[in-house]
């Protein structure tokens, strides 16, 4: 009787997540994979220093000329960047992530062939680094937003380029870094890792998304390329980090690789249907934990 109790209680949603929240942690808890590269720390404060350097000469030369700039574009031409700039929410990459993160927690998986299985976990793993690099992205740049305060370019004609009010909490004073642009780094970086020979695909979409702030006037230069470097660096390094961990990804030389071995096999012993049938079947309910 208390075994069936048992069963009982992971047959509920709470259970089936608690029991697959703890095969996550285990996963994290496991011995390390190996160490990162001793040269990341010296690269990124190299890049970092550059960044700094670009974001302070944009700042000098073209945020001012910008706002002039895209003020005198054709109504047609903003327009379409309005449109455009839409895809820099980061809703558009939270959601979806996040809705299958919490699918696949919610299932009883061991009753699933185990190729099926590992193939989901492998994929339930992608998708919360993309979850965990977005988000977190989000919410860093938001930090930075309030503690610089910086004027957007709507209030350039009375305030000028380099209007600061820190702590205001006010949308019109918080222009540094663009949240926009800081979502498109962390997307080209997502899609670098996890998408390569479409990686030129992901590299337009993102920069198109960080110009499109300038044109519809809502950042100055500076503000997207601090963005940019935002976004894509936190991205990197949540993919370092899960990478020292021996999960979602594993270090090859300079670059990260996603771990999907069981993704590329279970198509073609389980056919594309069997994969795509098997979350539906998890929550369906299979009778016994995963482990």
């Amino acid at each position: 009787m208390p075994e069936r109790r048992r069963s009982s209680r992971l047959d509920r949603t709470p259970g089936r997540a608690l029991v697959n929240l703890a095969f996550v942690g285990g996963r994290l808890a496991r011995k390390r994979a190996g160490r990162l590269s001793p040269g990341i720390g010296a690269r990124w404060l190299i890049a970092f220093a550059a960044v700094l350097v670009g974001v302070a000469a944009l700042a000098l030369l073209l945020d001012a000329p910008s706002v002039e700039w895209a003020a005198g574009l054709p109504t047609g031409v903003r327009s379409a960047f309005e449109v455009l700039s839409d895809i820099g929410r980061s809703q558009w990459l939270l959601v979806p992530s996040g809705v299958l993160v919490i699918i696949l927690l919610m299932g009883r998986w061991s009753g699933i062939a185990p190729w099926l299985r590992a193939a989901w976990a492998e994929i339930g793993f992608l998708a919360a680094y993309v979850f965990l690099a977005v988000g977190g992205a989000a919410l860093v740049v938001n930090a930075f937003k309030q503690l610089i305060g910086r004027g957007r370019p709507v209030g350039y004609e009375e305030n000028g380029a380099f209007s600061f009010d820190p702590f205001n909490f006010d949308y019109g004073n918080a222009s540094f870094p663009s949240g926009h642009a800081t979502t498109a780094g962390a997307f080209i970086v997502c899609g670098f890792l996890l998408f390569p020979r479409l990686r030129l695909l992901f590299l337009a979409i993102g920069l198109t998304v960080a110009l499109s702030r300038i044109i519809v006037g809502a950042h100055f230069p500076s503000d997207v390329l601090a963005g940019l470097f935002l976004g894509a660096a936190w991205a990197m390094l949540l993919a370092g980090v899960l990478a020292w961990r021996g999960v979602a990804f594993y270090r090859r030389g300079g670059s990260f690789v996603p771990i999907a071995p069981a993704i590329r096999r279970a198509p073609r012993r389980a056919g594309w249907r069997a994969l795509l049938a098997a979350p539906l079947q998890a929550l369906a309910g299979p009778r016994e934990p995963l482990n």
